[in-house]
């Protein structure tokens, strides 16, 4: 488009400002979710690996001299590991959940913007044609004038 957009206005511009910082509001949360489940999942491995270290030490401990207030400790702490294993993966499921809702909300969002995006465009075009078909007009009129005065001059001479 060749054509001066300076005197274009939107009349719906604050509905696609406001769509865009809800998008990019949207967007923020989506990364938070991404953050936590990395930290949620850093976090169940960290269990995982800490209950195969217990399941080693115990099976070792048994083997070598058995101790039962021992062993009952570290049954104690296995089944403990155990909890914590099945909320952290309780908590990682919810976040997974919740990414996936930020998502769908995040594409619904993005597809609205791009609705009124392309509604704008489309405006500014029929803005720039009208604007177009005006300069021509004038141009057409104005060689008009000019012509018409110039046959006159003829006439006269």
């Amino acid at each position: 488009m060749n054509a001066d957009v300076r005197g274009f206005t939107y009349a719906l511009e604050p509905l696609r400002r406001r769509q865009r910082w809800q998008l990019e509001a949207l967007q923020v949360k989506l990364g938070g979710a991404n953050r936590d489940i990395a930290d949620s999942t850093a976090r169940l491995a960290q269990f995982e690996e800490q209950l195969r270290t217990q399941l080693a030490q115990a099976s070792d401990a048994v083997t070598q001299r058995f101790d039962l207030a021992v062993h009952r400790r570290s049954l104690y702490w296995l089944a403990r590991l155990r909890e914590q294993i099945a909320q952290a993966q309780t908590q990682l499921q919810e976040l997974c959940e919740r990414r996936a809702q930020l998502r769908a909300d995040c594409l619904s969002r993005q597809n609205k913007l791009d609705v009124i995006e392309r509604h704008r465009d489309d405006s500014m075009s029929a803005y720039t044609q009208t604007h177009q078909n005006r300069q021509g007009a004038a141009a057409d009129a104005d060689w008009l004038a000019r012509r018409q005065h110039a046959v006159r001059k003829e006439d006269r001479a």
